[in-house]
């Protein structure tokens, strides 16, 4: 490591003496990061994770500071497996096998589609998210970590919800999309995404999190900046115009009630009291009449919306009916729909007719069959199992606060898997995250056990 590190800072000095002396600071700098990360780099995971809203800003001067942070990652991680055989221990998990085998059918897809292109990128995707999910293994190690995991989140989504809220109420615009609805014309706000349906769907994953850290923070002050948190969070989704979020988030709140009840004191419901006063009057008071016309036309006859997703479901029965088994390879949809009759009579010709299945079962299936299909049903049913058996774990032994942890983590992937009945997200980076964390819970959950069954033995 030393030895690089010098290797780097050489490259740097003989930068300056080229005519890209500009760039000489990266490799002293990527030193220099290397050295501090060497003893703690779950802190340049917990960066990673914290960019993840951040898609509109995260290239810097054209450098992807994600990628650098991922490639120092896998770099530092094959230098410790290298070092220390032993821990390598930390990526065994049985979750490799649901994961390898949903692999293997999008590549099977891949080989046969018509759509090479798009399939084999998105069979790059898979590989690079399997590389995610063993940096998340081998980084989040023990409670602690588990446990500030869920601030991170939940803190850059909310930074995201800030700039959205800004942006779509008080038109302090830094990333707001133009569009228009019912005459009138209004900024859904996506803060530092590239879209709002994705800053919506983060959301969504961000809120089991946020009440948990309300609920069970060590601290009163903590408590206070995790209501501050949720309150953002909360009025970021209505500054989305989001109206899939908007209902999602409904469902999000009567299943967290249905969770959590046990856990409430005196001082929380004085908390969403005070939230369930004061985000109705923000909201009425920055809002706009578009906003509110905007949610009213769930109810309304206007069907243009629904119409068109119909006709991703009649381009999906089409194309299922052509390939059952291994489907037209991963991520095919898009092309599908695109030469299709119903993409001419609904996309405008200033749009591009690409267009996903806005249901991440039925991308899924059209791309890799019934044979990725299941294999996906396996996955997920795989992580909800570990986390049953982590909370079923951490209610007999580990305390409240670990149950509600591992809890609000199931439920955000349930509320993520329903979020992909409107959605395509399965190369969305909280999937693959919530995936891993299944497997960390449970780790955790058997370690504090075994620690307490120690120590009631050493009493005996």
């Amino acid at each position: 490591m030393t030895l690089f590190a010098l290797l780097l800072t050489g490259l740097s000095v003989f930068l300056l003496t080229t005519s890209f002396y500009a760039l000489a600071w990266i490799p002293a700098g990527g030193a220099a990061a290397l050295v501090l990360l060497r003893s703690r780099p779950v802190i340049a995971f917990y960066l990673l994770v914290l960019m993840f809203p951040f898609a509109a800003i995260r290239d810097i001067g054209g450098i992807k500071v994600h990628w650098l942070l991922s490639f120092a990652l896998l770099f530092l991680m094959v230098l410790q497996l290298y070092g220390d055989r032993q821990s390598i221990a930390r990526l065994g998990t049985h979750l490799w096998s649901a994961v390898a085998v949903f692999l293997m059918f999008n590549v099977l897809a891949a080989l046969f589609s018509v759509f090479p292109t798009t399939a084999w990128a998105s069979v790059n995707d898979l590989v690079l998210a399997c590389l995610f999910i063993a940096i998340t293994l081998f980084y989040v190690d023990d409670e602690e970590k588990l446990q500030f995991l869920s601030w991170v989140v939940v803190a850059s989504i909310a930074i995201g919800a800030f700039f959205a809220v800004l942006e779509s109420f008080w038109g302090i615009d830094f990333f707001g999309v133009e569009t228009g609805d019912g005459g009138g014309d209004f900024n859904q706000g996506k803060g530092l995404t590239l879209s709002h349906n994705a800053l919506s769907f983060m959301i969504v994953v961000a809120m089991p999190l946020a009440v948990h850290n309300v609920l069970h923070a060590r601290t009163g002050v903590l408590k206070m900046v995790g209501a501050a948190i949720l309150f953002i969070v909360i009025l970021g989704m209505f500054a989305t115009y989001s109206r899939g979020g908007f209902l999602l988030t409904v469902l999000a709140f009567i299943l967290m009630a249905l969770q959590n009840w046990r856990h409430i004191t005196k001082l929380h419901i004085g908390l969403f009291l005070l939230m369930s006063v004061s985000v109705p009057i923000v909201l009425v008071a920055t809002a706009p009449d578009e906003y509110f016309a905007h949610q009213m036309t769930l109810y309304s006859g206007d069907t243009s919306s629904i119409d068109r997703r119909i006709t991703y479901l009649q381009v999906a029965q089409d194309a299922f009916v052509e390939s059952p088994l291994i489907g037209h390879g991963p991520n095919a949809f898009r092309d599908l729909y695109s030469q299709s009759d119903q993409a001419r009579e609904f996309v405008k010709e200033d749009q591009s007719s690409r267009r996903a299945a806005h249901n991440t079962f039925v991308d899924v299936t059209i791309g890799s069959g019934l044979l990725g299909l299941f294999a996906f049903l396996a996955l997920l049913a795989t992580a909800f199992s570990y986390f049953n058996r982590a909370v079923r774990i951490a209610r007999e032994s580990a305390g409240r606060s670990l149950e509600s942890l591992f809890a609000s983590y199931r439920l955000s992937l349930f509320l993520l898997c329903t979020y992909m009945l409107i959605k395509s997200v399965l190369d969305n980076k909280y999937l693959w995250l919530l995936l891993a964390v299944s497997v960390l819970t449970l780790r955790v959950a058997k370690k504090v056990q075994q620690q307490e069954e120690g120590q009631a033995d050493a009493h005996v």
